[in-house]
């Protein structure tokens, strides 16, 4: 048997984090099992910009918990 998830969690956590965006794009295109390279570039300078975003602090982020919560009211609203 090869490494076990922990193993290899310690590893990736030793990667830079543009390696680690290129791990997960490989690992998320492998299970999903089509590549669309086009699409997946887009994704990713989306992720990078919004990121920056919020670390500039131009966006303002809120709590899961808060959106989900908004969300299920809008529901059954009917919104």
């Amino acid at each position: 048997m090869g490494k076990s998830v922990e193993e290899l969690e310690r590893e990736v956590s030793q990667l830079e984090t543009s390696d680690k965006y290129r791990l997960v794009r490989n690992l998320l295109a492998d299970a999903d099992g089509d590549r669309e390279p086009d699409v997946d570039d887009a994704w990713l300078e989306t992720i990078k910009r919004r990121r920056q975003e919020i670390r500039d602090g131009k966006v303002k982020t809120r709590a899961a918990s808060e959106v989900m919560a908004d969300a299920y009211a809008r529901l059954q609203d009917g919104r």
